[in-house]
């Protein structure tokens, strides 16, 4: 090929890539929306968030449309609360996750992809979940467990309820879009 011209790529590629940018645009914006953190940003809300305890956290995971099997976890240093399990959506969709209720809490770590996936909500919990990790190589690369677009759009989905509901519960307000 001379330098300069464009490589031709078959529509099995071209698929693929198409994909993968729907997939990294879907990402970024949960990773948006979950950072944006729960309650109102005019307020401090880590002084008028409930913490709640392992029990109320599965109650109310509960409530959503998915199954789960939680696993025991030890509470992370400065945690109130901690959660861990995975939860199983229509679609075969398998999402790992932890939760750490606590003003100054570390995260719960998730079996394969530890922390790298964590993220906090203003001094009220942290969540962490296993939709990309990083490799031995310590590059960024995602679920081996989510083959197929539905699992994305599913896995996606049940992090978002999970937090979502979560914010609620401690705070009484949704998290923001």
């Amino acid at each position: 090929m001379q330098k300069g011209m464009l490589r031709k790529i078959s529509m099995d590629q071209m698929g693929y890539l198409m994909a993968k940018y729907v997939y990294t645009m879907l990402l970024s914006i949960l990773c948006g929306y979950i950072l944006a953190g729960c309650g109102n940003s005019q307020k401090d809300i880590g002084d008028q968030t409930e913490l709640l305890n392992a029990a109320e956290v599965k109650q109310t995971l509960r409530r959503l449309p998915y199954r789960y099997e939680f696993r025991p976890v030890a509470r992370p240093e400065g945690a109130y609360s901690a959660v861990a399990g995975t939860a199983f959506g229509r679609f075969g969709t398998v999402v790992h996750f932890g939760i750490a209720f606590g003003r100054a809490t570390k995260a719960v770590p998730v079996p394969q992809a530890g922390i790298d996936s964590t993220l906090g909500y203003r001094r009220t919990f942290i969540f962490t979940d296993d939709l990309q990790f990083r490799n031995a190589n310590r590059e960024l690369v995602t679920s081996p467990l989510l083959k197929t677009a539905a699992q994305w759009r599913e896995a996606i989905e049940i992090s978002v309820q999970i937090t979502d509901r979560l914010c609620k519960s401690a705070t009484g307000e949704p998290c923001p879009v």
